[in-house]
Protein backbone atom coordinates (compact mmCIF):
# COMPACT_ATOMS: atom_id res chain seq x y z
CA UNK A 1 0.00 0.00 0.00
CA UNK A 2 1.51 3.33 -1.06
CA UNK A 3 1.40 6.60 0.91
CA UNK A 4 -1.68 8.00 -0.84
CA UNK A 5 -3.63 4.84 -0.18
CA UNK A 6 -2.67 4.93 3.52
CA UNK A 7 -4.21 8.40 3.70
CA UNK A 8 -7.26 7.94 1.47
CA UNK A 9 -8.49 4.57 2.73
CA UNK A 10 -8.90 5.55 6.40
CA UNK A 11 -10.65 8.80 5.41
CA UNK A 12 -13.00 6.92 3.08
CA UNK A 13 -13.71 4.37 5.82
CA UNK A 14 -14.57 7.13 8.30
CA UNK A 15 -16.82 8.94 5.80
CA UNK A 16 -18.72 5.76 4.93
CA UNK A 17 -19.02 4.85 8.61
CA UNK A 18 -20.42 8.30 9.43
CA UNK A 19 -22.98 8.08 6.64
CA UNK A 20 -24.03 4.56 7.61
CA UNK A 21 -24.24 5.42 11.33
CA UNK A 22 -26.33 8.52 10.63
CA UNK A 23 -28.81 6.59 8.51
CA UNK A 24 -28.91 3.78 11.06
CA UNK A 25 -29.82 6.25 13.82
CA UNK A 26 -32.38 7.88 11.53
CA UNK A 27 -33.95 4.49 10.83
CA UNK A 28 -34.13 3.82 14.57
CA UNK A 29 -35.85 7.16 15.22
CA UNK A 30 -38.29 6.67 12.34
CA UNK A 31 -39.12 3.08 13.28
CA UNK A 32 -39.86 3.94 16.89
CA UNK A 33 -41.97 6.92 15.82
CA UNK A 34 -43.96 4.67 13.48
CA UNK A 35 -44.52 2.06 16.19
CA UNK A 36 -45.43 4.63 18.82
CA UNK A 37 -47.45 7.07 16.72
CA UNK A 38 -49.44 8.27 19.74
CA UNK A 39 -46.38 10.30 20.81
CA UNK A 40 -44.97 13.33 19.04
CA UNK A 41 -41.85 12.44 16.95
CA UNK A 42 -39.61 14.63 19.13
CA UNK A 43 -40.80 12.77 22.24
CA UNK A 44 -39.94 9.41 20.69
CA UNK A 45 -36.48 10.72 19.82
CA UNK A 46 -36.06 11.98 23.38
CA UNK A 47 -37.00 8.56 24.79
CA UNK A 48 -34.45 6.83 22.54
CA UNK A 49 -31.72 9.31 23.49
CA UNK A 50 -32.58 8.87 27.17
CA UNK A 51 -32.23 5.09 26.91
CA UNK A 52 -28.92 5.34 25.01
CA UNK A 53 -27.67 8.07 27.34
CA UNK A 54 -28.49 6.20 30.54
CA UNK A 55 -26.85 3.02 29.22
CA UNK A 56 -23.77 5.04 28.24
CA UNK A 57 -23.54 6.54 31.74
CA UNK A 58 -23.93 3.12 33.33
CA UNK A 59 -21.45 1.15 31.25
CA UNK A 60 -18.88 3.61 29.87
CA UNK A 61 -16.68 5.02 32.59
CA UNK A 62 -15.19 7.91 30.60
CA UNK A 63 -18.63 9.29 29.73
CA UNK A 64 -19.76 8.94 33.34
CA UNK A 65 -16.69 10.86 34.49
CA UNK A 66 -17.33 13.65 31.97
CA UNK A 67 -20.91 13.92 33.20
CA UNK A 68 -19.97 13.92 36.88
CA UNK A 69 -17.19 16.46 36.39
CA UNK A 70 -17.98 20.17 36.36
CA UNK A 71 -15.59 22.22 34.27
CA UNK A 72 -13.15 24.34 36.23
CA UNK A 73 -13.27 27.92 35.05
CA UNK A 74 -16.22 30.19 34.39
CA UNK A 75 -15.00 30.86 30.85
CA UNK A 76 -16.38 27.55 29.57
CA UNK A 77 -19.90 28.66 30.46
CA UNK A 78 -19.58 32.14 28.95
CA UNK A 79 -20.62 31.13 25.39
CA UNK A 80 -23.93 29.77 26.66
CA UNK A 81 -24.59 32.90 28.71
CA UNK A 82 -23.78 35.13 25.72
CA UNK A 83 -26.29 33.26 23.57
CA UNK A 84 -28.96 33.36 26.28
CA UNK A 85 -28.67 37.02 27.25
CA UNK A 86 -27.93 38.13 23.69
CA UNK A 87 -31.17 36.60 22.42
CA UNK A 88 -33.06 38.05 25.40
CA UNK A 89 -31.65 41.51 24.61
CA UNK A 90 -32.67 41.27 20.94
CA UNK A 91 -36.14 40.00 21.81
CA UNK A 92 -36.75 42.80 24.32
CA UNK A 93 -35.29 45.56 22.12
CA UNK A 94 -37.40 44.53 19.13
CA UNK A 95 -40.38 43.19 21.01
CA UNK A 96 -43.53 42.37 19.07
CA UNK A 97 -46.81 40.64 20.01
CA UNK A 98 -46.13 37.06 20.98
CA UNK A 99 -47.79 34.09 19.40
CA UNK A 100 -49.83 32.03 21.81
CA UNK A 101 -48.90 28.36 21.79
CA UNK A 102 -50.89 25.31 22.73
CA UNK A 103 -50.12 22.88 25.53
CA UNK A 104 -48.06 20.57 23.30
CA UNK A 105 -45.82 23.47 22.25
CA UNK A 106 -45.33 24.40 25.91
CA UNK A 107 -44.31 20.83 26.78
CA UNK A 108 -41.87 20.76 23.88
CA UNK A 109 -40.38 24.09 24.96
CA UNK A 110 -39.86 22.88 28.51
CA UNK A 111 -38.29 19.61 27.40
CA UNK A 112 -36.14 21.37 24.78
CA UNK A 113 -34.36 23.46 27.42
CA UNK A 114 -33.99 20.66 29.97
CA UNK A 115 -33.96 16.95 29.12
CA UNK A 116 -33.31 17.13 25.37
CA UNK A 117 -29.96 18.99 25.62
CA UNK A 118 -28.74 16.83 28.50
CA UNK A 119 -29.29 13.51 26.77
CA UNK A 120 -28.27 14.71 23.30
CA UNK A 121 -24.95 15.85 24.74
CA UNK A 122 -24.45 12.52 26.52
CA UNK A 123 -25.14 10.66 23.25
CA UNK A 124 -23.43 12.90 20.69
CA UNK A 125 -20.61 14.55 22.66
CA UNK A 126 -20.21 11.63 25.02
CA UNK A 127 -20.85 8.34 23.22
CA UNK A 128 -20.03 9.46 19.66
CA UNK A 129 -16.84 11.16 20.84
CA UNK A 130 -15.88 8.01 22.74
CA UNK A 131 -16.39 5.87 19.62
CA UNK A 132 -14.26 8.25 17.55
CA UNK A 133 -11.58 8.78 20.21
CA UNK A 134 -9.14 6.18 18.89
CA UNK A 135 -9.86 6.88 15.24
CA UNK A 136 -8.87 10.53 14.81
CA UNK A 137 -7.47 13.66 16.40
CA UNK A 138 -9.68 15.90 18.52
CA UNK A 139 -10.37 18.57 15.87
CA UNK A 140 -11.53 15.92 13.39
CA UNK A 141 -13.60 14.27 16.11
CA UNK A 142 -15.36 17.59 16.76
CA UNK A 143 -16.02 18.12 13.05
CA UNK A 144 -17.23 14.58 12.33
CA UNK A 145 -19.35 14.58 15.49
CA UNK A 146 -21.01 17.83 14.41
CA UNK A 147 -21.80 16.36 10.98
CA UNK A 148 -23.41 13.29 12.54
CA UNK A 149 -25.37 15.47 15.00
CA UNK A 150 -26.63 17.74 12.21
CA UNK A 151 -27.40 14.94 9.77
CA UNK A 152 -29.35 12.93 12.34
CA UNK A 153 -31.56 15.97 13.04
CA UNK A 154 -33.15 15.41 9.63
CA UNK A 155 -34.02 11.83 10.72
CA UNK A 156 -32.50 10.35 7.54
CA UNK A 157 -33.56 6.90 6.40
CA UNK A 158 -32.30 4.68 3.60
CA UNK A 159 -35.51 5.48 1.72
CA UNK A 160 -34.52 9.15 1.83
CA UNK A 161 -31.10 8.22 0.48
CA UNK A 162 -32.63 6.36 -2.47
CA UNK A 163 -34.79 9.40 -3.28
CA UNK A 164 -31.81 11.72 -2.63
CA UNK A 165 -33.83 13.60 -0.02
CA UNK A 166 -30.91 14.41 2.24
CA UNK A 167 -29.48 17.58 3.70
CA UNK A 168 -27.22 19.00 6.40
CA UNK A 169 -28.91 21.71 8.53
CA UNK A 170 -26.44 24.45 9.40
CA UNK A 171 -27.94 25.23 12.82
CA UNK A 172 -27.34 21.82 14.45
CA UNK A 173 -23.96 21.64 12.69
CA UNK A 174 -22.76 24.93 14.24
CA UNK A 175 -24.22 23.90 17.58
CA UNK A 176 -22.35 20.59 17.34
CA UNK A 177 -19.06 22.36 16.57
CA UNK A 178 -19.32 24.68 19.57
CA UNK A 179 -20.47 21.94 21.95
CA UNK A 180 -17.73 19.61 20.72
CA UNK A 181 -15.10 22.30 21.27
CA UNK A 182 -16.38 23.00 24.79
CA UNK A 183 -16.26 19.31 25.74
CA UNK A 184 -12.79 18.87 24.23
CA UNK A 185 -11.33 21.89 26.03
CA UNK A 186 -13.08 21.50 29.39
CA UNK A 187 -13.15 17.71 29.70
CA UNK A 188 -16.73 18.00 30.95
CA UNK A 189 -20.13 17.64 29.30
CA UNK A 190 -21.69 20.46 31.32
CA UNK A 191 -20.41 23.50 29.38
CA UNK A 192 -21.87 21.90 26.24
CA UNK A 193 -25.13 21.12 28.03
CA UNK A 194 -25.40 24.74 29.22
CA UNK A 195 -24.68 26.06 25.71
CA UNK A 196 -27.18 23.61 24.17
CA UNK A 197 -29.85 24.60 26.72
CA UNK A 198 -29.22 28.27 25.97
CA UNK A 199 -29.47 27.70 22.22
CA UNK A 200 -32.77 25.88 22.57
CA UNK A 201 -34.01 28.52 25.00
CA UNK A 202 -33.66 31.21 22.33
CA UNK A 203 -36.58 29.62 20.48
CA UNK A 204 -38.75 30.03 23.56
CA UNK A 205 -37.58 33.61 24.13
CA UNK A 206 -38.23 34.71 20.57
CA UNK A 207 -41.58 32.89 20.44
CA UNK A 208 -42.81 34.76 23.49
CA UNK A 209 -41.26 38.18 22.95
CA UNK A 210 -40.38 38.66 19.28
CA UNK A 211 -41.57 35.95 16.84
CA UNK A 212 -40.19 37.90 13.88
CA UNK A 213 -36.69 36.99 14.98
CA UNK A 214 -37.46 33.32 14.50
CA UNK A 215 -37.93 34.04 10.79
CA UNK A 216 -34.81 36.22 10.60
CA UNK A 217 -32.67 33.55 12.28
CA UNK A 218 -34.44 30.57 10.73
CA UNK A 219 -31.23 29.35 9.08
CA UNK A 220 -29.89 28.55 12.56
CA UNK A 221 -32.90 26.48 13.53
CA UNK A 222 -34.05 23.14 12.15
Amino acid sequence: MNRDQRVVYPIAAVVLSVIFASFLIGELYSSVSALNSSFEPWLNVLIINMVIGILSLLFIRSIREQFQKFAKGFRYYVPGLIVLFGSLFLAIMFRSPSVSGDRHELYFSLFSITLIPIFEEIVYRGLVFELLANQMKSHWRIYIGAIIFSFVHTMPTFAHLVRMEIGLPIGPFLLGLVCGWLVDKSGSLWPAIVFHCAGNCTVLIFSWLSPDWLDKLSVFYL
